[in-house]
């Protein structure tokens, strides 16, 4: 008699082979192009594969712009900015993560020497990747919860495969993208979670934000190498190893935590948990107070722009600050090149920083044949011209970008992640990046977007950076798991429930406050089916406001947030 696992993997093989040996990448990216999410660039990703060029021989002007200052001498990406943000190990039905601790989570052996490996070969060239309809994608990332040996990644962002692959393998070269990137029963996923698991074969199964799922299958002699690498007693010996650092947890079966260990034994009336949901057995986590400042003002709440950092951003952005003229604007300053004022550097007290580069006509700017010099050369960043540079290439230029920030921008020993890659028709690319502290994100002034990188052809056209300076760290202090503070969420909703509030509908007449009302007041989403309110996840956040821009190294704690 088969087993259970012996019929799932004889049913996905059966679906594989239902299919052509060959996807029509271009079909794919028409359907994407009708999403509203990130998948909208697609057709720019794919498009990279018959457009990359060779470098050309670089003009001995454009030469002088990699010879200004503000860039590392050594031009490569940082792969850590794409580093998880959370593992969790399975190992005999027994679960571990290593949420909130980045050291442990960056430096790992189990990071640097299996899950990056693993995600490389998942995401090759070689591997199958295919998009699952919704029930059999749902159905297939419950059962992932349910295995006995697996490792499970969450990243900060959520990226199309390839740009995840773009940061892991140095040796691939990002000009050909053809060369990485097969037409081989392939198919565009997103990638925000992923299950790596021991099965034979072993597959990763990709889950992005909006809850699609996607299948990978690795070639045969990499998927041998992957589960040597997973197998019990590998992953026992690294939570072992780890001590108590890890934190026991578990994968939740369904939305009713009550019997659950250090949880309130009330039952949760109104309050529905997704299945992926990490339950921590610990009742708290601990968390650094983070005392900051503005490093755009000075003490006395003013900008001051002759800070070292500032000159040295300046010279990043190919910005003469001596020939420049500046003004006054709303609540900052604007400085304005001296050559043809096309290119500006505006400082906020509310510590954002803007750089823009408009062309003489915006029109101009959409006509394909028009190469007009301006904006910082993406030249500067991978050190060579090229007639046109893929996605991949700009992704690259942000990287390096970011990472000749001078820290006292940038966090003071934060962690910059990337966030989400956005294309438009005209092929601009828009890199987000934001920040993190020891695995907790950090808010500034609401956003979590540290920076924003604009790109045009070839390129950075704009640049938005929300500077922010950890001044020193004080004690550490336990944040209450929200598991138990969603006991007293759910009693909040029930006496909202109960107490039939009624608000105006606009013309004056009063009506009952419906339950989509009350989800949005508590930040939750309403199953009208289920008639329950569902927490989709939570964070710990750490929310920094800048007072009325004065620079007063206020102190802040993470809080948890639930979306």
């Amino acid at each position: 008699m088969k087993t259970k696992t012996e019929t799932e993997t004889e049913n996905f093989q059966e679906r594989k082979s239902r299919r052509t040996a060959a996807i029509d990448f271009f079909k794919t990216v028409a359907i994407y192009l009708l999403t509203a999410s990130m998948l909208t660039a697609a057709g720019v990703y794919i498009s990279n594969r018959q457009n990359a060029s060779q470098p050309a021989e670089m003009p001995w002007e454009k030469r002088r712009i990699i010879e200004s200052g503000g860039v590392p001498a050594e031009i490569n990406i940082n792969e850590s900015q794409i580093n998880p943000i959370q593992i969790t190990i399975t190992a005999n039905g027994d679960s571990f993560t290593a949420i909130y601790n980045y050291k442990l989570i960056s430096d790992s052996d189990i990071n640097e020497n299996f899950i990056k490996y693993s995600i490389r070969g998942i995401f090759s060239k070689n591997s199958e990747c295919r998009r699952l309809e919704k029930e059999e994608g749902e159905n297939l990332w419950k059962s992932c919860t349910e295995k006995e040996n697996s490792v499970y990644v969450k990243y900060a962002g959520n990226y199309i495969y390839p740009v995840i692959y773009t940061f892991l393998d140095e040796t691939w070269d990002i000009r050909n993208a053809a060369d990485a990137f097969s037409d081989k029963n392939r198919e565009l996923a997103m990638v925000h979670e992923l299950f790596i698991v021991d099965e034979a074969p072993v597959y990763g199964i990709a889950k992005d934000t909006d809850g699609n799922v996607s299948v990978f299958i690795p070639e045969t002699e990499t998927g041998n190498i992957i589960k040597s690498y997973i197998n019990t007693e590998n992953l026992l010996t690294y939570n072992n190893t780890a001590g108590v650092i890890p934190y026991p947890c578990e994968f939740l079966k369904g939305d009713d935590i009550s019997s659950k260990t250090g949880i309130n034994s009330n039952n949760i009336r109104n309050l529905k948990f997704p299945v992926d949901f990490h339950l921590f057995y610990n009742h708290n986590t601990y968390s650094s107070v983070l005392k900051f400042s503005n490093p755009v003002s000075d003490e006395n709440g003013k900008i001051n722009t002759d800070q070292d950092f500032i000159r040295n951003l300046f010279k990043i952005f190919n910005f003469n600050i001596e020939n420049s003229s500046s003004y006054p604007i709303n609540n900052g300053i604007t400085f304005t090149d001296g050559k043809d004022g096309k290119n500006t550097v505006s400082f906020y007290n509310d510590g954002r920083i803007i750089y823009n580069y408009k062309p003489s006509d915006l029109s101009l700017a959409n006509l394909s044949d028009i190469n007009e010099p301006g904006g910082i050369h993406l030249i500067k960043f991978l050190g060579y011209d090229a007639g046109y540079y893929t996605s991949y290439e700009k992704i690259k230029a942000a990287s390096v970008f970011v990472s000749s920030l001078d820290s006292e921008l940038t966090g003071n020993g934060c962690s910059i992640y990337l966030k989400n890659i956005i294309s438009d028709s005209d092929e601009n690319l828009k890199v987000i990046f934001c920040y993190y502290y020891d695995g907790i994100k950090i808010k500034i002034n609401g956003s979590d977007e540290g920076i924003v990188i604009t790109i045009n052809k070839n390129s950075i056209t704009e640049v938005k950076i929300n500077s922010l300076y950890l001044s020193s760290l004080n004690v550490m202090i336990k944040n209450m798991n929200p598991i138990l503070i969603l006991t007293g969420t759910d009693d909040l909703i029930t006496r909202d429930i109960e107490s039939v509030e009624y608000t105006d509908n606009g013309n004056g007449e009063e009506v009952k406050k419906t339950k989509e009302e009350i989800a949005q007041k508590y930040k939750l989403k309403y199953d009208k089916i289920q008639d329950k309110f569902i927490v989709n996840e939570f964070e710990l956040i750490y929310n920094i406001k800048y007072t009325d821009g004065k620079n007063n190294g206020d102190s802040v704690k993470a809080v948890w947030e639930i979306r």
